[in-house]
């Protein structure tokens, strides 16, 4: 993939999904009836530190975005998606232990800093912000402007061309792009946003330890803390 374009909500909204789905909070149910199947596909699907006959589990991401939110839907199948490890439940755990999805975004390319969103089945959240792995700010959940997690089982009924295990949607506040980019002159996300990120899958302590990106990190060995290799997010 050499470019993602994530489409707003609004320029879509005559496509809700209006498919049942399971009984869910009033924010979930909506979230989950957005025209997901409208959403650019994006794969997470590049191996590069993975043998021949590795474990490599399928993942799909889709975003949407309105003026004060970007969506994030992260998907995942495999043999061990079925089950997934699940081990971790503090806040700011290590989440990568488990069976795990990821997106890192670097809302303003030409600084350093990038923000990395991290999770597992459970919607239990890592979150940090700085230049590099050893720089990250953790802070804690009230403190991150309503950034929020939410579990996605097989029975959400979202309108996706993909069979999934399991899988997270993450609702990023502009309140919290404004709170870590404070030089950014703008009032919401907004047409024409240029931005980079990557997207990731692994599980350190699963049954087959895996690592797989989107935009293909080109290191020896994993390692998902590598701004250079974030690929473009076009805002239409």
């Amino acid at each position: 993939m050499s470019l993602y374009t994530v489409y707003s909500v609004d320029s879509l909204k005559n496509k809700q999904n209006t498919q049942a789905a399971a009984p869910l909070s009033g924010e979930q149910n909506r979230l989950f009836k957005l025209p997901w199947q409208e959403a650019e596909e994006g794969h997470i699907d590049c191996f590069p530190w993975a043998g021949k006959d590795a474990y490599r589990p399928e993942s799909r991401f889709y975003l949407l975005y309105e003026k004060d939110f970007l969506y994030a839907l992260l998907l995942t199948a495999g043999a061990h998606e079925k089950h997934p490890r699940t081990e971790v439940k503090e806040e700011q755990g290590k989440v990568s232990e488990d069976s795990c999805l990821e997106f890192f975004l670097a809302y303003d390319p030409a600084q350093k800093n990038y923000l990395n969103i991290e999770t597992n089945a459970a919607a239990t959240l890592h979150a940090g912000f700085g230049a590099g792995r050893g720089e990250r700010l953790k802070e804690p959940a009230e403190a991150l402007e309503g950034l929020r997690i939410y579990p996605v089982s097989k029975e959400a009924g979202l309108a996706v061309p993909f069979a999934y295990d399991w899988g997270v949607l993450m609702v990023l506040p502009f309140a919290l792009i404004r709170k870590y980019w404070p030089d950014s002159s703008a009032a919401g996300f907004l047409p024409g946003t240029e931005m980079k990120g990557n997207f990731y899958k692994c599980g350190d302590l699963t049954p087959e330890a895996h690592f797989a990106s989107c935009f293909e990190v080109k290191t020896p060995a994993p390692d998902f803390h590598r701004p250079e290799y974030f690929g473009p997010i076009l805002l239409a």
